[in-house]
């Protein structure tokens, strides 16, 4: 069998696959050879989506059997995209993807707090609006710092309505943006602690 971690260790870099020792190898084995990445991922794929949008009637059976999924009838008479879609679904699985390397790889807001409130805060640490903004906690004072201008396009926001957003992620503001020239820090009118700024990313 296949390790798939080892497998896919060698799909990154300058790697290429030699069909004639079944090894991997660092040097092509001749002028024509493409990395394994493009060999073993890019080719089929490129293959796969070529099929689809070719000749349906007589690539869809074969395509199909070659990957092992099953199509219905009504299902090979879908549009192009949706059909392309549908193969690589039951090929590949859900497309969890972006979100599986998010969940694993990016620290959350409150884990992550200390570390980008320390580095971006110019006020004292040790003051209790920084301890609400490491702990993010939702009801704190508000404390904000706007960093990008960001043009909008008017009725393309979202299709579900969101009114809320909870301490450590980032939010689009409508609205204030005519005074800002390159940085702001917001703050709610409660607060009571001397007010320090936010560092401008550049």
């Amino acid at each position: 069998g296949i390790n798939e971690k080892e497998f896919a260790r060698r799909l990154w870099g300058d790697m290429y696959f030699n069909s004639k020792t079944r090894k991997f190898t660092k040097k092509a084995p001749s002028n024509t050879a493409q990395r394994s990445f493009v060999e073993f991922i890019l080719e089929p794929l490129y293959k796969i989506f070529a099929q689809i949008v070719g000749d349906v009637d007589t690539c869809i059976p074969q395509v199909c059997d070659e990957l092992g999924i099953h199509l219905g009838k009504e299902e090979q008479k879908l549009n192009i995209k949706p059909l392309l879609r549908l193969v690589c679904s039951r090929f590949f699985g859900s497309f969890t993807g972006f979100v599986d390397m998010c969940i694993e790889h990016v620290p959350s807001p409150q884990d992550n707090g200390k570390t980008k409130i320390e580095h971006l805060y110019t006020g004292p640490s040790d003051s209790e609006l920084a301890e609400e903004m490491f702990n993010c906690d939702p009801e704190a004072n508000l404390k904000m710092g706007e960093n990008v201008l960001i043009l909008n396009v008017e009725n393309c926001r979202y299709k579900i309505e969101v009114n809320r957003v909870s301490a450590g992620n980032w939010i689009l503001i409508e609205g204030i943006d005519q005074p800002i020239v390159k940085t702001s820090t917001i703050t709610d009118v409660s607060t009571n602690d001397e007010v320090f700024i936010i560092y401008f990313i550049s």
